[in-house]
């Protein structure tokens, strides 16, 4: 079946007229009307043609058509005999797999699972340290981006590590980790947490509600594709955009001998951000 455009996330109204509140429904109002209105490709999970016509002649360009028991598509809208084709070079109508990237060569995995690695993680810690002492995390899968957080400011820094309070994940695969959907989180989850930290699926449908929906609840911190930040699609969050932190490509598969094509950031949204957003570059 086709993916449908979502609804928008909504934050709940305060009991007193709030800016910052209005700001957000009508960018969450924007976003849905884009959305509405954009063509884009079609992503499907089944599909079925019934009824084609066994000839491309009287379609316009575009159109799918039998012949000889394949998926045509007609290329030349022009007049010409029926039984001789109108086109040249027609070609089979093809279903590729999603890949995990843009360029990548990955074949997606469901639900875009993909444990975070320990070198996408290095670059956020000197950002939040000494301000973050506990975090949710709220698409945790393993628990791996847990693990390198705690590690990385318990081994490399001489502070008291910081710790996730709250971690749950829709297909939890670790022990600790509650099964939830992370557009079921509520503020009374991660009441004790200081920041959101998460690796989230980076299908724009998911990732620009979850923007919404976490910085609405706490600050957080998501790692995604750079090119984002460089898209019309990102001008609705920028107000909220207050850290980018360049983290390059990553290897997203143990073991593999390719890094993903796509160079990532992490992203620090907060609702109440009030400053200019700032780059940080990579490191060397």
């Amino acid at each position: 079946m086709s993916t449908k455009v979502p609804i928008p996330f909504f934050p709940s109204a305060p009991n007193e007229y709030d800016a910052n509140y209005m700001a957000q429904i009508v960018r969450a109002f924007a976003i849905y009307a884009e959305q509405q209105n954009a063509g884009g490709e079609g992503r499907n999970t089944g599909l079925v043609l019934t009824n084609l016509q066994a000839h491309d002649d009287n379609l316009e360009v575009g159109s799918l058509f039998d012949h000889d028991g394949f998926v045509k598509i007609s290329r030349v809208d022009r007049p010409h005999p029926r039984g001789s084709l109108g086109t040249t070079g027609l070609g089979s109508v093809t279903v590729t797999l999603p890949k995990m990237g843009k360029r990548s060569n990955f074949e997606r995995v469901e639900k875009d699972y993909y444990p975070t690695p320990l070198e996408a993680v290095h670059p956020l810690i000197p950002h939040i340290l000494g301000y973050v002492k506990t975090f949710a995390e709220p698409c945790a899968g393993d628990g791996s981006l847990i693990r390198h957080i705690e590690y990385l400011t318990n081994n490399l820094f001489d502070i008291d590590y910081i710790r996730c309070n709250y971690a749950c994940d829709i297909e939890p695969k670790d022990d600790g980790i509650h099964e939830k959907n992370i557009f079921n989180l509520l503020p009374k989850d991660i009441e004790t947490s200081d920041v959101i930290i998460t690796n989230p699926p980076w299908s724009r449908d998911i990732l620009h509600r979850l923007i919404y929906h976490c910085t609405s609840i706490k600050p957080t911190w998501l790692l995604f594709d750079a090119d984002w930040m460089h898209t019309k699609q990102s001008t609705h969050y920028r107000d909220m955009l207050k850290k980018i932190v360049s983290v390059g490509r990553v290897e997203w598969i143990k073991g593999s001998k390719n890094t993903g094509k796509d160079n990532c950031c992490w992203y620090y949204f907060d609702k109440d951000n009030k400053e200019q957003t700032q780059f940080f570059g990579r490191q060397t």
